[in-house]
């Protein structure tokens, strides 16, 4: 189980999220690419930020961020990116967001076993920074985004991926055998509830 905190005070939604606004603490941080997740939240608002620090070739010199979707809707989980993927208990409707390091941004609606048939724009927020300090991110998604897609904010599922390819990235969890077109795993997401223990 996950576990979101609340914020005193929304954050600026710069692409430039620092302690002040988000805590000391991520929620996530995945080994692999070293990436840092934070999960928040408000009374309007569930907050998504992810820190990812600058990847160093073989020459010593920074790679450069993959900025190549620039346009709404496209495949921008082709380039360094950011996905969400959010359900609740009942596991029949998915929000999809994904945001590129270039700020492009994607989002779908899956219903039942149909695969991101239902495309829809809806009114979500995110900012990007991605240069020689590391890719960042700040996604705000507005509760009222989750009720109109069906999901009940009370017993949400989340699961997320940072992505540096098309099919070189890593996930909270495996997304299943259909990947990002049918999400099949989630963790539950407690709103401003403590994590269960870890086990000894």
């Amino acid at each position: 189980r996950l576990a979101t905190s609340k914020l005193v005070a929304p954050p600026k939604m710069d692409g430039q999220p620092d302690e002040a606004e988000w805590g000391s603490e991520p929620t996530v941080f995945m080994k692999d690419s070293k990436t840092k997740v934070f999960l928040r939240h408000d009374e309007n608002h569930l907050y998504v930020s992810s820190f990812r620090p600058p990847i160093i070739d073989r020459r010593g010199q920074a790679d450069k961020w993959q900025k190549r979707m620039t346009t709404r809707d496209s495949q921008v989980y082709r380039d360094d990116s950011l996905e969400i993927f959010l359900t609740d208990h009942e596991f029949d409707k998915v929000v999809h967001l994904a945001v590129s390091a270039s700020g492009a941004q994607y989002d779908a609606l899956s219903v039942g076993d149909k695969r991101e048939t239902i495309r829809w724009n809806a009114e979500w927020r995110s900012a990007v920074a991605a240069n020689e300090k590391g890719f960042a991110t700040e996604v705000a998604v507005p509760w009222n985004l989750l009720a109109e897609a069906g999901l009940d904010r009370h017993q949400l599922r989340i699961n997320f991926q940072i992505n540096r390819r098309y099919n070189l990235g890593e996930a909270l969890m495996y997304l299943g055998f259909l990947g990002r077109e049918d999400c099949e795993n989630f963790a539950p997401l407690g709103i401003g509830k403590t994590r269960d223990p870890s086990p000894r």
